[in-house]
């Protein structure tokens, strides 16, 4: 479709291309080589009425027609990579497709009928040209300019390609999670209350109610996602004792830091595959017991702690009844949640337990965020 009104550079979005535009076919050489066209037989004229919703040109196709308004307006959208885009809203008094319909081309849009429309289509005889009559520096005139005209449409088409793709980063539930993330851990002393024993806690809702009007993506969408959070045992989520609604403790915004900053790290490369790698689920379990194990016989969660493999692999189902599996831990230290080293004829596991739980979390997050936020986890890992 030959869009007409070209003098204001193009804006992508929902409102189409802006409302001052300046009509080629109101020039008086453009109209008379239509009105010349008409009355040598030419072209045909049919008065045609279109239902709101009713396609009236379908990019594409041959333009060897133009509709003028008479009554209702006509939007024009084109279709891209990235979906359909509204260029322009056409009023009555306005031509729909003349540049195609002097040169025969494919409509680089489509005409749809924005409400119940009537008016006047002009359709081409078979083998008789209507710029015969008009003088050629005319035609070549309209020639060049529906050329530099669909290529402006194709760039138009590309940058809101571009566009989308950006936003589809941008506000991927992965890239939301990470603004959630650090929406609460700036906004969180705004809601910190000491309760019984002087225990500092914040009420989710008002917080997540301060997140969303921070970042305007919707409450329930910034629910889902922190549900996920809550489900994959990232944060721990309580009932406030007297008032029965959700509340955390402080030492959950430590999480909130860490789970962001290991996104960005691993979005920039440092760990990239630790989000992209799917870690069988009876070895994520094993890998997970290894905070409990370093528990259970003494050692420090906090610190980095060095196990001899062949004591773990004695004594790992006693303590978490759950039998080791070596080729678990080989992943673990493949991907670098862990390090195996020999020392002598032995070999030593060496973890810091709590990153270790805090890094399986985050990537049992991510791969969440991919499929669906709003499914709870049923895997038990907490």
């Amino acid at each position: 479709m030959a869009c007409l009104y070209w003098d204001v550079p193009p804006r992508l979005g929902g409102a189409g291309l802006g409302p001052q535009y300046v009509s080629l076919a109101s020039t008086p050489a453009i109209s008379s080589g239509i009105m010349n066209g008409k009355a040598e037989g030419k072209c045909m004229e049919t008065m045609k009425s279109f239902a709101a919703g009713e396609t009236i040109f379908k990019q594409g196709e041959v333009g060897n027609s133009l509709f003028v308004i008479r009554e209702g307006q006509v939007e024009i959208i084109k279709k891209t990579e990235a979906g359909e885009i509204l260029l322009v809203i056409q009023n009555p008094g306005e031509i729909v497709g003349l540049l195609t319909f002097f040169n025969n081309g494919n409509r680089l849009a489509s005409a749809i009928a924005r409400t119940d429309v009537q008016g006047t289509l002009i359709t081409q005889e078979p083998g008789k040209d209507p710029l015969a009559n008009l003088p050629p520096w005319i035609q070549m005139v309209l020639k060049e300019f529906t050329l530099r005209l669909e290529q402006s449409n194709e760039q138009i088409g590309r940058l809101e390609t571009e566009r989308q793709q950006l936003l589809e980063k941008i506000t991927s539930p992965l890239a939301i999670s990470v603004q959630i993330s650090d929406s609460i851990t700036e906004l969180h002393t705004l809601f910190v209350k000491k309760v019984d024993g002087g225990k500092e806690i914040m009420n989710c809702e008002p917080l997540l109610e301060a997140v969303d009007k921070c970042l305007g993506y919707g409450l329930d969408r910034v629910k889902a996602i922190f549900a996920v959070f809550q489900n994959l045992g990232m944060i721990k989520v309580e009932l406030h004792p007297d008032t029965g609604k959700e509340m955390m403790a402080v030492s959950n915004i430590a999480r909130f830091k860490w789970y962001s900053d290991f996104i960005r790290s691993a979005k920039s490369g440092k760990n990239k595959k630790l989000i992209q790698t799917e870690i069988p689920f009876k070895f994520r379990k094993v890998i997970f017991a290894l905070r409990d194990y370093v528990q259970k016989t003494g050692g420090d969660i906090q610190k980095l702690v060095t196990i001899d493999l062949e004591k773990l692999l004695t004594d790992f189902e006693k303590h978490t009844n759950l039998k080791p599996e070596v080729a678990a831990f080989e992943m673990a230290a493949k991907l670098g949640i862990l390090e195996m080293k020999k020392s002598g004829n032995d070999m030593k596991l060496m973890i810091n337990p709590t990153i270790l739980v805090r890094t399986l979390i985050a990537m049992n997050v991510a791969k969440r965020l991919r499929t669906d936020p709003n499914v709870k986890d049923d895997t038990g890992e907490s």
